[in-house]
């Protein structure tokens, strides 16, 4: 059954009443638990968990270049194709090993620089990793096209 308007209580008086009897949801029992589980996974503890894991993979990747690769690099290359794979598959590999280093001394980590030689390392790290280690691939291709023509 429907109430008329002429019975019902104003908006704001219903809004007060409503709110003066109700348990606000942030501290309800229901509701601390899963916000306290969702804030502690995207911030505090876990960012190192995030990190170990980041670097569990790493080392997956590292161990696929270096082993696996590094066999099939070796096995029927020339001697050209041999050096640029041992110059990028280093460079790749001291390069992002240097990512988690800068990542630990950031601010995300343990604080030990400020924002301003955060950013610097990560931008230096970045354009190594990627701008560099582009010319330096290219190159390679373009010295190995020079040695077959």
């Amino acid at each position: 059954m429907a109430v008329s308007r002429a019975y019902a209580a104003p908006a704001p008086v219903a809004a007060a009443i409503a709110t003066s009897t109700q348990k606000p949801a942030s501290r309800s029992p229901r509701f601390s638990k899963p916000k306290a589980l969702v804030a502690g996974f995207f911030g505090g503890g876990f960012r190192w968990f995030w990190f170990v894991v980041s670097c569990v993979f790493f080392v997956a990747v590292a161990y696929i270049i270096w082993v696996p690769l590094r066999q099939e690099a070796l096995r029927g290359q020339t001697e050209g194709r041999r050096g640029l794979f041992f110059t990028l598959a280093g460079m790749l590999t001291v390069l992002w090993f240097l990512y988690p280093v800068v990542w630990l001394v950031s601010t995300t980590g343990t604080n030990a620089v400020g924002p301003g030689v955060e950013v610097f390392f990560f931008a230096l790290l970045d354009i190594l990793a990627k701008i560099a280690f582009g010319f330096v691939l290219l190159g390679g291709i373009r010295q190995a096209r020079g040695a077959r023509a």
